[in-house]
């Protein structure tokens, strides 16, 4: 039995934890399969066990969103992404993932016989640029192109650019793959938190700020009050740190 939607995404995040964005991003768009949505789950996920070699899978979390419209027009469209933890690539190699990946995604697409055109060297950059905004938020007005490459044996092109903040960025899709499998990646010493956790991280952060000012606030009022004292003693903080410290605050733990 075919799969109930018309387009159908997946993409495999390889990263380092769930907080920031991933190093590095596969995607394949294709249209309709003979696979249903937890069938494509469970193949993403035999990426992890290593197309079930392994004896236990590298962590993983996978996740679905499905849409379906009958409205006017009307039309169905299914995305499945895997986030893998990045010890994957320690295990394999980076053309160990990729031939996993490519594996997968030629499973999910099965005998749908669905091919893309080849592409043009305007029409590789086009498409890598549009994936690094979808994965990462960055803007091609933003990037300054690098470097571009074509191997003529697999008619793969690749294109690096580099942001003003100095991070690397850069993808490679083969022109003559029918699958056209997007392969986009950051390259940065400083890792940078995924959206939906920026704001939530930044709240935090003021309201660290709020309290380190009501302690103060208190300590200075305590000072005011209390009797001078010789011998240049330090003051604490209520918390039981210096005055004017931060509070302390864990770090945030890696999804593993």
């Amino acid at each position: 039995m075919a799969g109930r939607y018309l387009e159908t995404t997946a993409i495999v995040r390889i990263t380092h934890d769930l907080l920031h964005y991933p190093s590095e991003v596969f995607t394949f768009e294709t249209g309709r399969t003979e696979l249903e949505g937890e069938e494509i789950r469970r193949e993403l996920i035999r990426i992890a066990s290593l197309d079930d070699e392994a004896e236990f899978p590298e962590s993983y979390q996978v996740s679905g969103r499905e849409s379906e419209t009958n409205w006017g027009a009307s039309g169905s469209l299914a995305e499945y992404t895997i986030d893998i933890s990045a010890n994957i690539v320690a295990t394999l190699g980076a053309a160990g993932i990729s031939l996993l990946v490519h594996r997968a995604f030629t499973r999910i697409r099965g005998a749908s016989g669905h091919r893309h055109d080849p592409l043009t060297p305007e029409q590789a950059r086009d498409l890598l640029a549009e994936h690094l905004l979808r994965h990462y938020g960055v803007a091609r007005e933003q990037l300054t192109e690098q470097e571009s490459e074509l191997a003529l044996a697999d008619g793969l092109f690749t294109y690096r650019f580099l942001a003003p903040d100095g991070t690397e960025y850069g993808g490679s899709v083969s022109g003559d793959d029918p699958l056209r499998v997007t392969r986009v990646w950051r390259r940065s010493e400083v890792p940078a938190l995924r959206p939906e956790y920026r704001e939530a991280f930044s709240e935090g952060e003021s309201e660290a700020a709020e309290e380190l000012e009501e302690r103060e606030a208190a300590g200075s009022a305590g000072a005011e009050q209390a009797p001078a004292v010789s011998g240049g003693q330090e003051g604490n903080s209520p918390g039981g740190g210096p005055a004017g410290s931060l509070p302390d605050r864990a770090a945030p733990e890696n999804a593993s």
